[in-house]
């Protein structure tokens, strides 16, 4: 009898325990990708840009740069409370650039430079909460910056 109430309580508990998570709950669980320093993280992995620059982005870019960015970056290499933006676009991929301006407290979570900019710095970016287009307008004109100058 004991050993009917062991076999029966097993066959309950492995009933229990296959029913619990669902096929769909498996299928949906993320696994973190390591962080890739070349292109950050975030959702941009692959952006193709035009080698011609958009007019209408660089102006909106540059109301964005008035609005949230000059207070703190130059557009020269001189350096203020953070780094100067000039030569960005060589130093940095299009992905990487774009992945920070969206994703920016999970890349100065986990890029090494980034966090050796801190360091240096004393501060850290604050989230500007930029749109993926507000994102793609401020690349726009650091290109343009580093185009012109």
């Amino acid at each position: 009898m004991k050993h009917t109430l062991y076999i029966i309580g097993a066959l309950i508990l492995l009933v229990a325990c296959n029913n619990s998570t669902s096929k769909k709950e498996v299928e949906n669980v993320s696994v973190e990708k390591p962080y890739n320093a070349k292109i950050g993280a975030g959702k941009f992995d692959n952006v193709i840009l035009s080698d011609t620059l958009d007019e209408k982005l660089i102006a909106e870019g540059k109301k964005l740069l008035i609005s949230k960015c000059i207070c703190c970056h130059n557009l020269t290499t001189e350096a203020s409370t953070g780094p100067g933006w000039l030569n960005i676009t060589e130093r940095r991929s299009t992905e990487w650039i774009l992945n920070f301006l969206t994703n920016s407290e999970e890349m100065l979570d986990k890029d090494k430079t980034l966090k050796a900019q801190i360091s240096a710095y004393k501060v850290r970016m604050p989230n500007q909460n930029l749109s993926d287009n507000d994102a793609k307008a401020i690349l726009e004109f650091m290109r343009n910056n580093d185009k012109n100058n």
